[in-house]
């Protein structure tokens, strides 16, 4: 099972790319998942 330097760089590159998405799911903000005027203009309105 020969795996090659390139082939090793394209996984990386894979896994990279999966953690980037990741982490920018995690950054948004609440509001974006429901809509709720709570998170948007705060409770009550």
């Amino acid at each position: 099972m020969g795996t090659t330097h390139q082939d090793l760089e394209a996984r990386l590159r894979i896994i990279e790319d999966k953690l980037a998405i990741y982490d920018l799911l995690a950054s948004h903000p609440p509001s974006a998942d429901t809509g709720s005027a709570d998170y948007m203009f705060g409770p009550g309105i």
